[in-house]
This record gives C-alpha cells, sequence and structure tokens, in this order.
C-alpha cells in the first residue's frame, strides 16, 4: 500500500512539472518585445531596433549604411515576413534611397493577425543598387525671364511649374519625369545661376541637398533657389537675363539586384509583457 502511495505521488509529481514545463513553453504574451540587431554584409551594415509586435501589428526602427560605392535602394513593398510557413505580410513604407557611405532609416510596419511570437524573420526582398557612373543628358541652359515652359533633353522631360524673379531673389520650380527604361538619378544641387553682368554663375541654394532617384515613367518636383546675391556686382535678378545651367545633373543609370538578405528577430523575455 505504501509503495502504492510513494508511485502514485511520484507520478502525480512528474505529471505536475511537464505540464509546468509546457505551460512555460506556450506562455502567450500580450506585446513580445525583441532584442536589437545587428548584422553585416557587403552591401549594408543593418541596424534593427525597438522592435515590438502583438497580434495584429509589427513594427521595428531599420537603420542602413550603404557600404558601396552606389546608391542603395530599399523597395519596401518587396520587404516580407513568412509565417506557419505560406502567410506572407508586406510593409508599405516610401522607399529609402541611400547615397554611397550614408546612413538611412525608416520605421517599418506590418499589419497582419499572428505576429505574437517569440522570433520574426525578415526577408529583404526589393534592394538594389544605382551606379554612380551613367550616362548624362545636359540640358539646354534655361533662360529668365522664361520663353519657354517645357522642354526635353534625352530620356528627360521638363516642365516649369512657377518661377518668382525678384530684385534679391530667384525661385524656379520645376517636374521633371523620366521616360527610360533603366534609373534616372537628378540632383538639383549641381545646378548653377550665371549673372550676366559679372559672369558669376552661383550653385543651387536649395537646403535639401539629396539626389532624386527615378523609375521609368516616374515624376518628381525640385527647386532651385539664389538669394542674397550682390546686386551692385551682379545685377538686380528682377531686371537683367539671367541662364540656369544645368550642367550634369540628370543622368541615367543602371541597377544592381541585391536582395535575398535575411536577419531573425529573437524575443527578449525579461521585457517582453
Amino acid at each position: 500500500m505504501k509503495t502504492l502511495i510513494q508511485i502514485t505521488f511520484l507520478s502525480l509529481l512528474f505529471t505536475n512539472i511537464a505540464f509546468a514545463q509546457k505551460v512555460a513553453k506556450e506562455k502567450k504574451y500580450d506585446k513580445v518585445i525583441f532584442n536589437e540587431l545587428t548584422q553585416d554584409n557587403e552591401n549594408m551594415t543593418i541596424y534593427a531596433v525597438d522592435a515590438v509586435s502583438t497580434d495584429s501589428y509589427f513594427k521595428f526602427k531599420l537603420r542602413i549604411q550603404n557600404k558601396t560605392k552606389d546608391y542603395l535602394i530599399i523597395d519596401f513593398n518587396k520587404m516580407k515576413i513568412v509565417l506557419n510557413g505560406s502567410n506572407e505580410y508586406k510593409p508599405s513604407e516610401k522607399t529609402l534611397i541611400i547615397p554611397p557611405g550614408e546612413f538611412g532609416s525608416r520605421v517599418v510596419n506590418f499589419t497582419g493577425t499572428e505576429f505574437r511570437v517569440t522570433q520574426l524573420e525578415i526577408i529583404m526582398d526589393g534592394v538594389k543598387t544605382a551606379s554612380t557612373n551613367g550616362k548624362v543628358y545636359e540640358a539646354p541652359n534655361y533662360n529668365l525671364p522664361v520663353s519657354n515652359n517645357d522642354f526635353n533633353t534625352g530620356p528627360f522631360r521638363f516642365l516649369n511649374k512657377s518661377t518668382e524673379c525678384k530684385t534679391d531673389i530667384t525661385l524656379v520650380k520645376m517636374e521633371v519625369t523620366y521616360t527610360g527604361t533603366d534609373m534616372a538619378v537628378v540632383q538639383p544641387i549641381k545646378i548653377g545661376l550665371k549673372m550676366p553682368v559679372s559672369g558669376n554663375v552661383f550653385a543651387n541654394m536649395i537646403s535639401n541637398k539629396k539626389a532624386i532617384l527615378l523609375g521609368p515613367n516616374e515624376s518628381a518636383n525640385f527647386n532651385m533657389l539664389w538669394e542674397n546675391i550682390d546686386v551692385k556686382q551682379n545685377g538686380d535678378m528682377q531686371k537683367v537675363k539671367m541662364e540656369i545651367l544645368f550642367k550634369d545633373a540628370f543622368m541615367e543609370t543602371k541597377t544592381t539586384d541585391k536582395s535575398g538578405t535575411k536577419f531573425t528577430l529573437t524575443i527578449n523575455e525579461k521585457e517582453s509583457k
């Protein structure tokens, strides 16, 4: 009888231990916090931070350093997470373009119904590079005051949307459309303004110095600004004839696919709730 009681006690003890382990293993969190990650390859260094998920969403901050000599392009519409073997989820963030050697970041958001898991693998499809050594199309000099609102050069189409010329400031807003089949790089910061009195050429003074990348049949607006130029030496910008020099601001280039990088985020059990 005593032996039977001991066997029964041990059986119950092991059953309780196994049950406790199962409960711990299947523990559900209302909010999962993930460990930070740094991952390196020949094209980029990836930093994934502030990752959190619930049943209905998963988000994290992605910071990338471009290690190439070309522009690095991240198309988030092609990034994905695969859960339960076949369920794909994709974000819809704006494309990230990172110049050579520089950093870029985005907060990446996924929505769905099954993100409360202990690890997530992110597949970075939609990554490519655009060469900085493409074919330059030098647009003809553009006269101010304006004589024509639209003009073309190679696969580029231009439309003057507005022009403002005052004594000490000139602001021109244009739209450019790329009609080619590869990739276009537009660098407004390379555009200059030539003053007729002195012959001086002044660089575009816009604050946004980033390049614009365009795919086939895509358009973008860009501004050209010149201000606080010495009137006595260079002339009154409201009265004199000036020339916009586009120089090498418009380039067509090739892209190379760099998709396939994967990284896995794992749960931080201490921080998860």
